[in-house]
């Protein structure tokens, strides 16, 4: 029983990490970016030049 609470724990978080990203994705912001916040604005909503393209 224990393992189950566990594994059901695990998934949960791994669901909510897996849900923000998504989120964060529509949205158009690069998430392993250090100027996520701010650098899809500064160029124009162009994205960021970190690689992720912003989509």
């Amino acid at each position: 029983m224990t393992d189950y609470i566990i594994l059901a724990i695990v998934g949960a978080i791994i669901g909510a990490v897996v849900w923000y990203l998504c989120r964060a994705r529509r949205r158009g912001k690069c998430v392993g970016c250090p100027d996520a916040a701010t650098c899809a604005a500064r160029k124009g909503g162009r994205g960021c030049d970190c690689g992720c393209d912003g989509k």
